[in-house]
């Protein structure tokens, strides 16, 4: 390789840089390549912040004379910035106000760190000397606050109110979606439905909102043999589905309560109903463990071998659930084990 080569070589990789270099200084040719590969960082322009003075207007120090001679914040007066449009005039008014209610905010805090906000309730229109006039039984009193109070005078006060001004209030639902009734019974208060109950204006069926429980279900779940008793005096629904298709002999039978099973089932209970998991009675039974109850309700001729959505049958769940007798039982029972009671049914 002849010298002109070599240069022009040499002027490829060292870009700007000297051609006059010493040939067998390799590494100088290689350092100086790198450098005019690197690129050049630019540095920001540093800036000198007064924290006094911004500590000073966050806190109100200082600031007190300027403050005398600030404007409030018009945002119809402010100039557009630099002959700007309608928007750009708004959208800085917006900015200018924003600041302004911040700054505010930012001085009360520094002033009274530990301030409390006050709330204001919102105020419930009453009659007047209200508190008394409770006391003495002659306040007006809505339906589901005597029932959760648990005064039965106060009560039969509000019922014979009810029944000549606004009869369908006897039946109205609170924030929970429940009707007085069945609060009632929600709260095992079998002396106030009673008393709820002898009102003509009360539904025996009025559904709570957001589960679809009727007062039904909820006392064969809790197990009051006298509420049940009532609501089918008032010829309530026996068979009334919730929102899950579930009857009241099914939650009875869940929780295992024969002597409610047994009361359901006189009283033309249908233990072949199925709910949106085509579970019936004979499921619900297996799966809350109780023999005598499965065995109630075998005697009512249910079908043992229903399958529900999963293709189970109840004696799987009752295996499932590691009920040994009721799988026993279920694998064993045919209709001539039934009492003399059920067997004629059968023929």
């Amino acid at each position: 390789m002849d010298n002109s080569t070599q240069q022009s070589a040499l002027k490829l990789l060292t870009g700007n840089f000297s051609t006059h270099l010493p040939m067998a200084d390799s590494s100088n040719i290689l350092a100086a390549a790198r450098n005019a590969q690197r690129k050049k960082v630019m540095k920001g322009p540093e800036i000198d912040l007064d924290m006094d003075k911004l500590l000073s207007g966050v806190l109100g120090e200082g600031g007190k004379e300027e403050k005398k001679h600030e404007k409030p914040v018009n945002l119809d007066d402010a100039e557009p910035l630099h002959g700007g449009s309608s928007l750009d005039k708004a959208s800085h008014n917006r900015a200018a106000a924003k600041e302004h209610v911040v700054d505010e905010l930012l001085t009360e805090f520094a002033a009274n760190p530990h301030a409390k906000i006050k709330v204001k309730k919102k105020k419930v229109k009453r009659y007047p000397c209200y508190n008394c006039r409770k006391v003495i039984g002659c306040a007006h009193v809505d339906l589901h606050t005597a029932v959760l109070e648990g005064n039965l005078s106060t009560l039969r006060s509000t019922l014979r109110r009810l029944g000549k001004k606004d009869p369908e209030k006897i039946n109205e639902y609170d924030e929970k979606g429940r009707s007085p009734l069945s609060l009632a019974v929600k709260e095992a208060r079998e002396d106030i439905a009673d008393l709820i109950l002898s009102s003509s204006d009360s539904d025996p069926d009025a559904r709570d909102k957001w589960t679809g429980m009727a007062p039904m279900h909820h006392a064969a779940h809790l197990g009051l043999l006298v509420t049940v008793s009532k609501l089918l005096w008032r010829q309530a629904d026996i068979n009334i589905l919730d929102n899950n298709g579930t009857t009241p002999l099914m939650m009875a039978c869940a929780n295992g309560n024969f002597k409610m099973v047994d009361l359901l089932l006189e009283e033309n209970a249908d233990p072949e109903k199925r709910d949106n998991y085509h579970w019936n009675a004979l499921f619900y039974a297996a799966y809350g463990g109780s023999l005598e109850v499965t065995q109630r309700i075998l005697n009512e001729g249910v079908n043992k071998r229903l399958k529900d959505k999963k293709k189970l049958m109840a004696i799987d769940w009752a295996e499932y659930m590691k009920h040994g007798e009721i799988a026993a039982l279920l694998e064993t029972f045919t209709i001539e084990m039934s009492t003399d009671k059920y067997r004629s049914t059968f023929g």
